[in-house]
């Protein structure tokens, strides 16, 4: 389920997560097409035990066989390939808070430029 992005265009910033790479955050627009880009294909919405944050994952991660990313610490499984975190209010996708950066950064490592939740 996707949200209904009634603030589509809008800019956010979401959290990036590549394999063997720090989190880094951009600024991006609330699109589909948009988020897609930056995870790299169609995405699946998954619950990461944040409350208000969803990763958006590559649909094809784990069938494809790519690589490795970080591990979820909701589940415990394994998420393969570039990934993004980003926060929900409602169905809405809204930029990530600045109070969430050192979860974030406890759960999937350092974050780049957390200057940007300034």
């Amino acid at each position: 389920m996707f949200p209904n992005h009634s603030n589509e265009g809008a800019s956010i910033v979401v959290a990036v997560i590549a394999p063997d790479q720090p989190v880094r955050l951009v600024r991006a627009p609330n699109a589909i097409p948009a988020l897609q880009a930056l995870v790299g294909a169609p995405f699946d919405r998954t619950d990461v035990g944040i409350q208000g944050v969803v990763a958006l994952t590559n649909t094809s991660g784990i069938l494809q066989a790519l690589p490795f990313c970080r591990y979820n610490p909701l589940t415990g499984t394994p998420i393969k390939a570039t990934f993004l975190l980003v926060a929900t209010q409602g169905d809405e996708f809204v930029s990530l808070p600045r109070e969430l950066r050192e979860t974030i950064a406890w759960d999937f490592g350092r974050i780049d430029n957390s200057e940007l939740l300034d």
